[in-house]
């Protein structure tokens, strides 16, 4: 559960970086949370990043897909 905060907290202060939420997503699927991690991987899916950061999108469609 503390994890999941930090990464959220990251995310907050870096918002150009999808990494926070995608590793935030993991955490949460790690928790059996799936629903959330769900909303994550949606969030990075349809977010706008740099294109260094694309590699998060297909990741998480990826997650979305079931792996």
């Amino acid at each position: 559960e503390a994890a999941q905060g930090w990464l959220a907290r990251a995310f907050e202060c870096d918002t150009a970086n999808p990494q926070w939420l995608f590793e935030r997503a993991q955490v949460f699927d790690q928790m059996g949370r799936r629903g959330e991690a769900l909303q994550l991987y949606r969030q990075i899916s349809d977010g706008t990043w740099a294109q260094g950061l694309q590699g998060y999108v297909e990741r998480a469609r990826a997650e979305m897909r079931g792996r």
